[in-house]
Order: C-alpha cells, then structure tokens, then sequence
C-alpha cells in the first residue's frame, strides 16, 4: 500500500493543494461574521440550537477575530473556565476555513475519550447541521482515498486533521497552517518518547511561519504547572470589562465582589457599591469590551502601566486603542460572565466545594477559570503516630475491595508494601486505603535469591475478618534501577508456575513493570510501551509491557489521605472522611518518616514551579511504595459504576455480606445510596479491570480480580 501510485497522486493533489490555499491571499471577511451568517447548531448539541447568533456570548467575538487570518497576530490564548462556549469557537474557525479560507488544520485534544467525545458530538453535528459545510466537506466514502474519515475532514482545498495529545504519530504527520490546541493544560508533559506535545504540534506550522494561526484554549490545570496560565502571562492580558447598569463604570467581573452567601447571588460595584443582579447580565455582555491589562515596569525602559479595575465610560476608547508592546492577544474570562450558567449555581456550587478541598480544586479550576495552587502540607510523622489505629497487620480490613502491591528496588535490598482499597464512586474521588503490611527483602536485587524471596510475598494471600483468603490484585516493581532484572521478574510472573499447569489468567497474580514519571497532569498509570524486549545472559527471551506512572498527583493524593486521617471521623456521619489512609499501631516512627519524607517547593527554573524534593539523606523508600500501590489502585477501578462496585463486594464477601444485610453500609453508605439508584452517577456499569468478568476467557485481564 506505501507504494501505491494512485495514493501517492491523491496524497501530492492533497499537500499542493493546501499549500497553494495556504499561501493564497487571506480573505477580508472574519470568523465571526462567517459564523453569524452561516452557522447553524444542533439540536444535538446546545439547548440553544438553531441560527448562530453571536450576540448570545459577545466576548466570543474579538477571539474569533483574531484568529480570522486577516489578523496580523500568529498565536491566540484563552484561559477561561468550563461553559462559555469556546469549543464553538473551534468549531466556527473549522467552518470559516473549510468554507471561506482552505488552508491544512489540525485540532488537538488531550486524551481518546475527549477526541472522540468533540468529534462526534461536537464537529461532526456541526458540519451536518450547517449547510455551507454540509456542501464543502467532503462525504466519507468506504474505500475513497480522498473522502472525509473520522480523523481527517477533507474539503477543496484543505483539510482538518483531528490529532490526539498523547501520540507523536498524530502531531507529527502533516503540515499546518491552523492549529487548534483544545484544553492544553491537559496535555501530557511528553508524547511518544519525542518531547513535549505543543512543541511537536507547533513545528508542523513551520512551513507557514509568517502567516500561520495556533490557538491554545482552556481551563487552567495546576499553578507553576499550567500550559495555558503561562501562555496568557506573556500575552497582552486582555479582561472583558462590563459597565454597571446603574453608574455605567466599566470593570471586571471580579470574585472578590461577588455575594455568593445570599440568594440570590449578585455583584458589588466596584465603583459606587451599587448592586448588579443576575437579570443584569444581558446588558453587561452586549456592552462589555476586551482590555489588555498587560504590565510593563519603568526598569530599563519606558512604563507602560496596566489600566485600572475601574474604567469610566469616556475613557474606553483610548485605552482600547492600547497597543500589545509585542505580545500576542490573550483572552481570561470566568464562568461569572457565562449566559449559559446562573449566578445562583455558581454560588451553590462554591458553597458546596468551599470545605472539601477535592472539590475546591475543581471549582477553582472549571468556574473561576484560575490554577489551583496545589499547597501540599506535609502532616507531621508524631501526629500521624499518635493518630494510628487498631487493625490487624496483614489482615483485610472489613470496607477494602481490592489490594495492590508495590516493589522498590534499591541497589542492597528490595522493599514492598500492599494496600488495601475501598470503592470511589468519582473518578476525582480519592478512595479510602489502609496499609496492610510492608518489609524489606535483605538481599542485593543483582542476586536470584532476592527475587526468589520475592516470589512468597507476590504469591502470598491475606485473609479477612471472616479468614477468607484473598490474592494481592495487582503488584508494580519499580524498574527504574535494574531496569532488565525487573522485565525478567514481571516476565516470570506472567507465566504458568509449571510447565504442565495450563495458563489460568484468573489465577495469576498480574506483576506491573513501572517507570514513574515526573510532572503534574500525568495520568496515575499508563501503557508507555506495549512491547520491552527482556534479554537473558546475551539473548531475548520474551516481552512485556512497560508502564508509566505519574507520580507528582498521586503525592499529593497520598497526602491529602494522611491529612483525612488527622482530621478524624466525619462529625456528622461518625465514618472516616473520604479518602482516608488508615494506619494500624504496626507502623513506627521511621516508617512514617518515609511516608512524609518529600516536600512541594519551587524550582530553580525561569519561571519558578512546584517540583517534589526530598531532603538531602532522607529515606522516601516507603513514600514511593505507597505512591505506585495507588496509581495501581487508581488504574484497576478506573471507570467502575456502582453497581460494579456492588458486584465486586459480592464477590469478595460472598456469604458474610448476606449476614451481615447490606455490607456496604458499614463503610460507604454513600455507595449503597448509589446502588439503590439514589446517585447522579446512576448504577450502570462501565467495564474496567475490576469488574466482573462476562466470559471465563475475560478474567484476569490487566489485574482483574478472581473470586
């Protein structure tokens, strides 16, 4: 197929003619005008279907015009919180060039499911639902070289790749003049081995270097980490100021003027205290203007101050007039200026956040349009002593579905550590945990001994209150050090334990090799390379899988669990609050000291950013064991709905979870509730690693768990 004459034709007619497009001259008419008068919605997509109106959401224009390539400006950054409509921006700037400017784009999102989620449900909706791209986006045909597909939209002219964060293969396969980088602040730190994925995507505009477009929209992720956040801090800053309906003083939409604690919900004046109410919001939009807000100080140079929060009427113009000093645009707006969003629910949903800090760093994040300053307090080794408990060590505590175990190799000895894990019925919960047991192997990992030690705590069982024996999930050796003894151990552990005993995928105990991974955002677990060559005395001897861990997130998880632990029994449940990583009176001081042994500091960098350090002579041994048995955890149950948990308990507890009537209400009365159909998640089962297998030939895969 590489070397078919009629693909390499198709291919050539493709290329030239986007580069010919590319190179044409840009047409006078913008994205928004495009959109107000071609445009339509689905029904599908938006409770607001019909016409395209850009009147709805008016701040939307200013960014959809400089992204019009009539714009001298070449990059475009918007850092905004969740419903405001700028993934319809991405979809009007693909329908004003596929239909008005035929130039090669390429849109970014950050993982499979969001990919998949805009392309079907977004820009697939919108080229059928608009007419002037039902007309020019050419039909996919089975075996038609030059028809649309679901990862590419061909139309005269140009085409739209749809390109995945994660894969180097996607970012690096053709040549650009838009580029649509969709919620980058989720992107990975690395793609495919090749370097950072902006950096991968952006070089495929090189080719249209003086006139090319990239726009880099999202919700920001963490601060001192966030892709987005650093981008609009070296554009020209630019705030939508509204004027009040009373004093008619333009300003910003601020948080802190914001009367969130009374119903209903509205905003102080800046200027004279005036109250501005949620019926007010029409009128702000439609009379609302972008400001650049940028700073330059007097230091070697002339100042160039920023404008004031307040701005009066007669002095819009001029500062509108404000030039960029050579910095790009960049757009920052909050969910306070949303026509699609209540004040009363933004209110309600910060006073539903405001105590559990999981929550508030997801309001922080998706409504206010702001980092979250990720303040890791580390909790003290003495006052997680005295707060230890009084379980069993090696026993499953009544509440834990699942275990997994973790191995640190070190250059004079192995350690482990194995976990035990209740449900979560979010994926952004952080699921109740309990250290079962650890120790140390005292024999240099270089010897087959070590590892043969190792064999009786992998194959080891723990039983629970009613002596039921049960399997370790999952087990994860580090392979950062020996790096091919570890490929060896995983590769024999995936193995029958003779040669005459068949291959029973329920029985054997799944071992992981993993390679943490530095960096925030990163997932707890992935698969960074389906196949490792595993070399014996000079000759391969089979493959496995390599999998990466980010372990920056699942740091600051394990704390935020410890810091639950000190904080005690939820009040007014009398249970252990959410989260918690119990402790039994087994666990010493020392031990606890490696816990906690790691730190959140900044970094020596340009700008500075949060980076993990642990004190020089410190011992961490125990804090990385914890941290790769929970992103096994987080791997294993990702996905699982409540009935899956349900069925899980089921199977784990069997006849005592009949005796003792619903078990789930000894430890997450939450999960009953959602089982019995009482949650917004709902009880259907999504499938994952933990669930129940629907054929014998099913069970096992990636750590499922036996009966």
């Amino acid at each position: 197929m590489q070397n078919d004459p009629k693909q390499k034709r198709v291919a050539l007619r493709l290329v030239l003619g986007a580069l010919i497009a590319g190179l044409a001259l840009d047409p006078i008419t913008t994205v928004s005008a495009w959109a107000q008068e071609n445009r339509w919605v689905a029904s599908e997509a938006s409770p607001r279907a019909g016409k395209w109106d850009n009147a709805t959401a008016p701040y939307l224009v200013e960014v959809m015009d400089c992204l019009s390539f009539a714009d001298p400006c070449r990059e475009v950054t918007v850092k905004k919180s969740a419903q405001l409509g700028f993934t319809e921006v991405i979809n009007n700037w693909f329908g004003y060039i596929a239909d008005a400017a035929p130039a090669p784009m390429m849109i970014v999102q950050p993982t499979t499911q969001a990919l998949h989620s805009y392309t079907r449900e977004k820009l697939e909706l919108a080229i059928e639902a608009t007419p002037a791209l039902r007309r020019k986006v050419v039909e996919q045909k089975s075996r038609d070289d030059a028809g649309s597909t679901t990862r590419t939209k061909r139309f005269p002219g140009g085409f739209c790749t749809l390109a995945l964060a994660t894969s180097s293969a996607d970012l690096q396969s053709k040549t650009i003049r838009a580029l649509a980088l969709d919620e980058v602040s989720e992107y990975p730190a690395e793609a495919g081995e090749r370097g950072d994925p902006v950096d991968q995507a952006i070089k495929r505009t090189l080719a249209f270097s003086e006139n090319r477009k990239i726009a880099k929209i999202s919700t920001p992720s963490l601060e001192g980490a966030c892709r987005v956040s650093a981008d609009y801090d070296k554009s020209d800053k630019r705030r939508y100021y509204v004027p009040c309906p009373h004093c008619d003083a333009f300003q910003i939409l601020l948080w802190e003027n914001f009367v969130h604690d009374r119903r209903p919900a509205f905003f102080v004046c800046q200027a004279n205290g005036c109250v501005i109410a949620h019926h007010h919001k029409a009128r702000l939009l439609r009379d609302g203007v972008w400001i650049k807000t940028f700073e330059v100080e007097g230091s070697g140079g002339e100042a160039d101050p920023a404008p004031p929060h307040v701005i009066a009427r007669e002095d819009i113009a001029r500062w509108r007039a404000r030039g960029s000093a050579g910095r790009e645009p960049g757009f920052a707006i909050w969910q306070a200026y949303s026509p699609f969003v209540p004040w009363d629910d933004t209110a309600a949903d910060y006073e539903a956040a405001r105590n559990d800090p999981k929550k508030l760093k997801t309001f922080t994040q998706q409504a206010l349009g702001e980092p979250w300053k990720e303040a890791v307090d580390v909790p003290p080794a003495e006052k997680l002593f005295e707060a230890r408990g009084g379980f069993a060590r090696g026993r499953v505590p009544t509440g834990a579905l699942f275990i997994t175990g973790f191995v640190d190799v070190q250059k004079d000895r192995l350690e482990w550590g194995v976990y035990a894990w209740g449900p979560t019925l979010r994926p952004t919960d952080t699921p109740e945990a309990w250290l079962i047991d650890f120790g140390v192997i005292a024999q240099a990992p270089e010897s087959a001994d070590a590892w043969l030690e190792l064999d009786a705590i992998v194959d080891r069982t723990f039983p629970d209150a009613w002596d039921k024996a049960w399997d370790v999930d999952a087990w994860g050796v580090d392979a950062g050090y020996l790096t091919n003894r570890v490929y060896q151990y995983a590769l024999r552990k995936a193995l029958p334990r003779s040669a005459s005993e068949p291959h029973n995928p329920a029985t054997t105990r799944r071992v992981f090799a993993v390679d943490g991974r530095p960096g925030w955002k990163n997932p707890p677990l992935w698969l960074a390379k389906p196949s490792v060559s595993v070399d014996f005395k000079g000759r391969k001897i089979g493959a496995i899988q390599l999998w990466a861990s980010g372990t920056w997130d699942m740091k600051a998880d394990h704390y935020q669990a410890l810091r639950q632990l000190l904080a005690g029994p939820d009040e007014a449940t009398g249970h252990a609050r959410a989260g918690t990583l119990h402790l039994g009176q087994f666990v010493d001081r020392d031990y606890l000291a490696q816990l906690t042994a790691e730190h959140l500091a900044d970094s020596k960098t340009t700008p500075p950013r949060k980076v993990w350090l642990c004190p020089k002579g410190a011992r961490n041994e125990a804090l990385d064991i914890a941290v790769g048995a929970r992103a096994l955890a987080a791997h294993l149950s990702a996905n699982l709905a409540p009935a899956d948990w349900q069925a899980l308990a089921a199977r784990r507890y069997g006849e005592a979870a009949k005796s003792q009537g619903d078990l789930a209400e000894l430890w997450a009365p939450d999960l009953a509730n959602a089982v019995r159909g009482q949650s917004v998640r709902g009880g259907a089962s999504r499938r994952g690693p933990l669930a129940a297998p629907s054929t014998p030939k099913s069970r096992g895969v990636r750590g499922s768990v036996s009966a």
